[in-house]
């Protein structure tokens, strides 16, 4: 019986390993530099003005419930020759504007108040998409209890917590295979200008699997 019950433990290992029962906290740091739509861009890396930046960072989220990101420390500058854009936090910096268009397969985003403000986009390679997601303007939905993206569909990520000071939850969608974290830069139109932004982000994702509930988009 010893070897069979080895071997049941064994088993039990690598499932609760592949589907995040018991997965420690992961730190993680996001240049600024990092582009959610780096492998997603209409054009070619060379002919992005302004640069197409970094590739951005990842994590894998196979078989996957829940994400949230706290602990978000650190300032981006995504202009750092006008002092009005310097030391931008998780959540954005105003008076600018986000008004990113869809680029191949990947959904825009857009805010009329905020710019540079830490997104995400779950992914999968053998996902076809049907259409591109709905571009979501953030405005009022950014203080979100839990949020149910798309798959490919850009999505507001921020500090993690909304103004009521409430952790925020991302639900995975079922075919993921990878969260992309990064910035959404450019101001207006496709993703552009990312070789002069400065400074990092540090950030850690904690993972739970617990049973889908519907997202509150409020």
């Amino acid at each position: 019986m010893r070897p069979l019950y080895l071997l049941i433990c064994c088993c039990f290992a690598i499932l609760s390993s592949v589907y995040g029962q018991g997965f420690p906290d992961t730190t993680l740091e996001i240049d600024a530099k990092c582009n959610v739509y780096y492998y997603n861009l209409m054009q070619s890396h060379a002919n992005t003005p302004g640069g197409a930046g970094l590739p951005p960072v990842e994590i894998d989220v196979r078989g996957l419930k829940q994400i949230r990101i706290t602990n978000v420390t650190g300032t981006v500058d995504f202009m750092p020759w006008n002092d009005s854009s310097k030391e931008c936090s998780a959540d954005g910096d105003g008076p600018f504007i986000t008004e990113i268009a869809a680029s191949k397969g990947f959904s825009g985003i857009s805010h009329p108040k905020k710019a540079m403000f830490l997104v995400g986009v779950f992914t999968s390679p053998y996902v076809i998409p049907e259409g591109i997601p709905e571009s979501i303007n953030f405005e009022k939905h950014e203080n979100y209890t839990m949020w149910g993206p798309e798959m490919n569909q850009v999505f507001f990520i921020g500090d993690g917590q909304n103004n009521r000071g409430e952790q925020q939850t991302i639900l995975v969608p079922t075919d993921a295979e990878k969260l992309y974290l990064g910035f959404a830069d450019g101001l207006v139109g496709l993703p552009r200008n990312y070789s002069d932004n400065e400074g990092k982000l540090r950030i850690t994702a904690t993972i739970a699997n617990k049973p889908h509930v519907p997202a509150v988009k409020n």
